[in-house]
């Protein structure tokens, strides 16, 4: 019988153009991403999304906007780091159909988040993306 896995809960925020700039978030103002920086609270996504995942399982988050014609996937991965309060998660990111002038933005990355505390991956001019991770008793 395997040990039972601590469940996280994982909340992404994705936002474009007109919800910020990068200089009022903390980032660069050169437009380049920005590494970890404290997210705000001002923070108005256009997409959100939670869901609950095993530690150390993947988990798939799939919605499409018909008013929009957009689709949203995220896959996830999520380890605990053992003796610290934090999460390393591999995720990727996919957001199809028009949005701000695009038709399509993709992110796939790596990172430790600290748990219960949202993370800013991404912080442009353009784009802002921002995670949290918690653990669920």
């Amino acid at each position: 019988m395997s040990p039972l896995r601590t469940v996280l809960a994982f909340a992404l925020f994705l936002g474009f153009a007109g919800a910020g700039s990068a200089a009022e978030a903390g980032g660069k103002a050169d437009g380049k991403p920005s590494s970890a920086v404290a997210a705000q609270p001002e923070m108005k996504p256009d997409w959100k999304g939670a869901l609950a995942v095993e530690e150390e399982s993947q988990a798939n988050y799939v919605v499409r906007n018909d008013k929009k014609s957009q689709d949203l996937i995220c896959n996830v991965l999520p380890v605990l780091v053992p003796g610290r309060p934090e999460a390393r998660m591999e995720m990727q990111v996919e957001l199809t159909g028009q949005q701000k002038g695009k038709s399509t933005f993709q992110l796939q990355t790596s990172v430790k988040v600290p748990l219960g505390v949202e993370k800013v991956l991404v912080d442009t001019a353009e784009t802002r993306v921002s995670v949290k991770v918690a653990k669920l008793d």
